[in-house]
């Protein structure tokens, strides 16, 4: 860490800012409505009344693909999800819900009523119905989550909730190559850090631009290097709820979180963690990424931190291995064993070499193969049964194993038996 924190010094004394531009979103007062992670461009602004959130009840509802019906002469709102209804009448407190079904004829039936006291009644503001936006959206199978600090009401559709989960909340495929940034749960991050993992994370928000460049920049420097970028977002449905809060960065945020954001946090351990708090520039973040996977190279990750894409890192079978032997292909091919802790510390240093020198490898996990043999590397292995994980071969053909490297416990050993193989 102290490397790092180092070479940080220097680049805050080098570097020349050069500003993001900030969304609306990160500089509006009022109140911001947002489904699914979007903010929605209403042309009629939300309106907070008794510290209830009341919005335009059209232009919400039709962003949650729902069916919005007026009845002029009994001033009554009826709102129409995938299968539940909500009732409304301007000037009552009294709301009306439940599920429904269309006839062969289109007709709504519904199924089930139930009836709900608002806080505040359903008003014309302008020409426009506003209701409170909370108890309608829950009514329709929404789920509501309100942000104090920024002033935004969250809502997510189910469609939208049954996409995601608490711990994996997707990924995003940011450059071609494959995915280099996956989301993960506060939680999730949380318990990396409790158990001494290697990570590199971004604590950000997903309806902020300033957010969303950082993101696209931390990316594609962590791709260049072979890293995986962890994300917690916490504007995620799931993040409000998430128990086991990051507290490990709390201290670097100031407990301020959402006025400090983004936030890049490149953690090689517990209590061992190097901030880069709302990065001004693309150089600062490249700077920060190549001085963390130069940290790594002295010291073996832990592998959360490694990305190595599947097509360098492919598993196979020992058949699979034997047949291509058999067949006089000149390959390179790792044995490892994943219940035992050397084979653990030092494999995740191999995929950093492959994923470095952009080296195909093939491998094979021998947990509860016992000592082997293996035909082809007697050889390699003067003799001797393979009993030590992981042991990389490096097969020219049929009959030419020159040599192997047993337990290597530097990546630059690796790298350079990597590119000499290749020539």
């Amino acid at each position: 860490m102290r490397k790092l924190a180092a070479l940080l010094f220097v680049l805050c004394l080098t570097l020349m800012p050069i500003h993001f531009e900030t969304s609306e979103a990160d500089t509006q007062t009022g109140v911001i409505i947002a489904v699914n992670n979007k903010q929605l461009q209403l042309s009629n602004a939300p309106l907070k009344v008794d510290d209830r959130v009341m919005g335009p009840m059209r232009e919400i509802m039709q962003q949650l693909g729902a069916t919005f019906v007026w009845a002029q002469n009994s001033r009554q709102l009826s709102i129409y999800g995938e299968s539940r209804y909500v009732i409304l009448t301007i000037g009552s407190n009294v709301m009306h819900s439940g599920v429904y079904r269309a006839d062969e004829t289109g007709t709504f039936l519904y199924e089930t009523k139930q009836e709900l006291t608002l806080d505040l009644a359903p008003r014309m503001v302008n020409d426009h119905v506003y209701a409170p936006v909370r108890p309608i959206a829950e009514a329709l199978g929404a789920k509501v989550n309100w942000d104090a600090g920024r002033q935004i009401q969250f809502i997510y559709t189910q469609q939208f909730l049954n996409q995601t989960s608490d711990s994996m909340l997707g990924a995003t495929d940011i450059t071609s190559g494959g995915v280099v940034f996956q989301e993960i749960a506060a939680s999730t991050a949380q318990r990396w850090y409790d158990v001494s993992n290697t990570f590199m994370l971004i604590y950000y928000s997903s309806l902020s631009e300033s957010s969303r460049v950082v993101l696209d920049y931390a990316s594609k420097s962590a791709k260049d290097f072979g890293l995986r970028l962890y994300g917690v977002d916490i504007d995620s449905p799931n993040y409000n709820n998430t128990t086991g809060r990051l507290t490990f960065i709390w201290d670097y945020m100031e407990r301020d979180g959402a006025n400090n954001l983004p936030a890049l946090f490149f953690v090689t351990g517990q209590r061992d963690v190097t901030p880069l708090i709302q990065p001004r520039d693309h150089q600062s973040i490249d700077f920060c990424v190549t001085a963390y996977y130069y940290l790594l190279l002295g010291q073996t990750p832990g592998l959360p931190a490694i990305y190595t894409p599947s097509s360098l890192w492919k598993e196979i079978t020992r058949t699979q291995a034997m047949v291509k032997y058999a067949n006089n292909e000149k390959f390179i091919y790792v044995c490892y064993n994943s219940t035992d802790d050397t084979s653990n510390a030092l494999t995740p240093m191999i995929k950093l070499a492959a994923a470095k020198s952009n080296t195909k490898v093939f491998t094979t996990d021998c947990a509860g193969f016992g000592e082997s043999g293996y035909w082809f590397g007697v050889d390699a292995l003067n003799g001797k049964s393979l009993s030590k994980y992981p042991t990389i071969f490096f097969v020219f053909g049929r009959g030419r194993i020159p040599y192997a490297c047993v337990q290597p416990g530097d990546i630059n050993e690796v790298l350079a038996a990597f590119t000499n193989f290749s020539k």
